[in-house]
C-alpha cells in the first residue's frame, strides 16, 4: 500500500496484478499487470516516491508511473526470491535472489550486490530466503539466508540470520543463527 498516493496494490493467484486507488468516494481500478504466474509478493514505499514492485516465482516486476504500467526487471541476473522496501530517503529495494545474495537500488533500474558479511565468496550460491525491514527503524533489515551446493543436482544448506543496521550496507549474522 502507499498510503501517500492512496494506492492498493493487489497481487493475485491466478489474475495478475491489480493497482486500487482510493479517489475519495470510490476506488478505481487501473494499472493491470495480466501473468500467468502467483504473485508472491507486492512491495510499495511509504513515502509516496511512486516505487511498487511485484515479485512471482520467476519474475520482479517494476511499476511505472505509480503502477499505471509494469515493466519486467530483467537485469537481476537471478531469481528473484524475497523483497522489500526500506524507507529511508530515497527508499531503497531490496531483492534477495536465487545465486547472488542480495541486490539494493533507489530506483528499481540499477543494482547494487550488498552481501558485504554474508559469506558470499567467488563460486559459491548465497539465496536470500527472506529479507524483513523495520518499519521503525528503516536502516535496520534482517535476511535469511542458504548456500546452494551442487551442478546438477542442487542441495540448500541453511546459513542463518545476518542483520545490518546500515541500510543493508554491511551485514552481521545473528547470534546464534550460525
Amino acid at each position: 500500500m502507499d498510503p501517500v498516493q492512496r494506492i492498493v496494490y493487489v497481487g493475485t493467484d491466478t489474475a495478475g496484478l491489480f493497482r486500487l486507488r482510493d479517489v475519495g468516494s470510490s476506488v478505481v481500478l487501473s494499472g493491470h499487470l495480466l501473468i500467468d504466474e502467483p504473485v508472491r509478493e507486492v512491495v510499495a514505499d511509504q513515502r509516496g516516491q511512486g516505487l511498487a514492485f511485484a515479485r512471482t516465482d520467476w519474475n520482479l516486476y517494476r511499476g511505472e508511473n505509480y503502477g499505471l504500467a509494469w515493466v519486467t526487471v530483467d537485469n537481476l541476473h537471478s531469481t528473484p526470491t524475497a523483497l522489500a522496501i526500506a524507507d529511508t530517503d530515497p527508499a531503497t529495494v531490496l531483492v534477495g535472489t536465487t545465486d547472488r545474495g542480495l541486490l539494493t537500488s533507489s530506483d528499481g533500474i540499477e543494482w547494487t550486490l550488498a552481501n558485504e558479511g554474508l559469506g558470499l565468496v567467488p563460486g559459491s550460491r548465497l539465496k536470500v530466503n527472506a529479507i524483513a525491514v523495520d518499519a521503525t527503524q528503516p536502516e535496520v533489515a534482517y535476511v535469511a539466508t542458504s548456500y546452494i551446493h551442487g551442478t546438477t543436482e542442487a542441495h540448500e544448506a541453511p546459513v542463518g540470520v545476518a542483520m545490518s543496521t546500515d541500510g543493508a550496507q554491511a551485514w552481521s549474522p545473528v547470534a546464534g543463527s550460525e
